[in-house]
C-alpha cells in the first residue's frame, strides 16, 4: 500500500466507516483488522462486501471509546492459513465528541423535523 489509508482522526459518538480495496488482499480469503492502542485497546475487524472491506463502527460503540492519541497497527489476516501481513501502522487522533458537536447534531435533528412537519402540512 502506499501513503496511508488508515484515517488520522476518529471522532467519538459518530460512526466510523471506512472502506478498502486491496486486489492483493482480496476479501474472499483475507479479514482487515485494525488493532488501535494508546488510552484504551481498540480492536476493529472489517466485514467484506464484495471484494472490498468495510469497516462500519456504530456511533454506540465509538463513544465509548477514551479520546486521546493512539498507535494503530492495520493487518491483513488470512483466513486459511492464518498469515498475517501489516499493511500500515501510524498514528491516530481519537476525537472527544464536544457539546458543539451535540448541539449540531441537535440542531441538524430540529431542522429535519421541522422540514419534515412542513412537508407533511
Amino acid at each position: 500500500m502506499s501513503g496511508q489509508q488508515f484515517p488520522n482522526q476518529i471522532k467519538a459518538g459518530t460512526t466510523f466507516k471506512f472502506s478498502l480495496n486491496l486486489t492483493a488482499y482480496p476479501a474472499s480469503d483475507w479479514t482487515i483488522h485494525a488493532y488501535l492502542r494508546g488510552a484504551d485497546a481498540i480492536d476493529m475487524q472489517a466485514e467484506p462486501q464484495g471484494n472490498m472491506h468495510i469497516f462500519n463502527i456504530s456511533a454506540l460503540v465509538t463513544k465509548e471509546y477514551k479520546a486521546g492519541h493512539y498507535g494503530y497497527s492495520l493487518r491483513a489476516i488470512h483466513t486459511e492459513t492464518g498469515e498475517v501481513d501489516e499493511l500500515e501502522a501510524g498514528a491516530v487522533e481519537w476525537m472527544k465528541l464536544t457539546a458543539g458537536d451535540l448541539t449540531d447534531l441537535s440542531n441538524q435533528s430540529l431542522t429535519g423535523l421541522i422540514a419534515s412537519y412542513q412537508n407533511e402540512h
